[in-house]
């Protein structure tokens, strides 16, 4: 890696750990969101079984339940936004960095390494590929074709996509949903795509700690080189 490049390499450890630390929050959250999830499901059984004693007590139940979902749900779809820009942003710099670091002929850009989240039907695999990418070539940047990525990435988009497709199924049969046992259905689809988010949520933060620790200690290497480089002309 030339030093021209290296004087290009963007320190990603603030932006790593706040990812991160992003990724766990969300965890927390949507762990809390199985648990109120749970206890939506529970109040939809009493209500078929006809547990609740008057139609009053049902009601409050009902909007008591309504209100802490809802609740739930903004907080959710604000830490998506937050969350996920960081993420991206992560994304971004990170296949930077590793063309930075020397890794040549990579398929994916930096701006496509983020694009592809958003472009329809590509999105189901697409985000993936460019992340395996990223993955091998800040682990050998300079012969990254040969590098056998873990099986980390392959779980953490299996989970990414059960999460997306049973989030959908869950939002269709919510919003279709006339009788008790359809909504109960939801609920259970529902629970479904929160606990694959939790499950994907930690693995993409194992994957994010593990590319910055690779991306710098290549940097680290190399600057380490340079120096000693400078230093040797110094002493001629």
């Amino acid at each position: 890696m030339s030093q021209e490049r290296l004087s290009q390499f963007k320190d990603p450890t603030g932006l790593t750990t706040w990812a991160i630390r992003g990724l766990y929050l969300s965890m927390a959250v949507d762990a809390i969101a199985v648990v109120s999830s749970t206890l939506e499901y529970q109040l939809l059984s009493d209500l078929k079984e006809g547990v609740f004693l008057s139609e009053d007590l049902a009601l409050a139940a009902v909007t008591a339940s309504d209100s802490r979902q809802a609740m739930i749900g903004l907080v959710q779809f604000l830490l998506i936004l937050g969350v996920g820009i960081l993420v991206l942003r992560w994304m971004h710099r990170a296949n930077h960095n590793a063309r930075q670091l020397g890794a040549g002929g990579m398929v994916f850009t930096p701006g496509w390494s983020v694009g592809w989240y958003f472009v329809p039907i590509f999105g189901m695999w697409k985000p993936y590929q460019a992340m395996k990418e990223t993955w091998k070539a800040s682990a050998n940047p300079q012969d990254w074709h040969d590098v056998s990525p873990p099986s980390v990435l392959s779980w953490w988009w299996l989970f990414w996509i059960v999460n997306s497709v049973a989030g959908t199924v869950a939002f269709r049969l919510g919003m279709g949903a006339e009788e008790l046992d359809e909504l109960m259905a939801g609920n259970g689809v529902l629970q479904i795509a929160e606990c694959a988010t939790i499950v994907a949520a930690f693995l993409l933060a194992g994957i994010i700690g593990k590319v910055h620790a690779m991306q710098m200690a290549h940097a680290n290497a190399e600057q380490d080189f340079q120096d000693s480089i400078e230093v040797d002309v110094l002493d001629v």
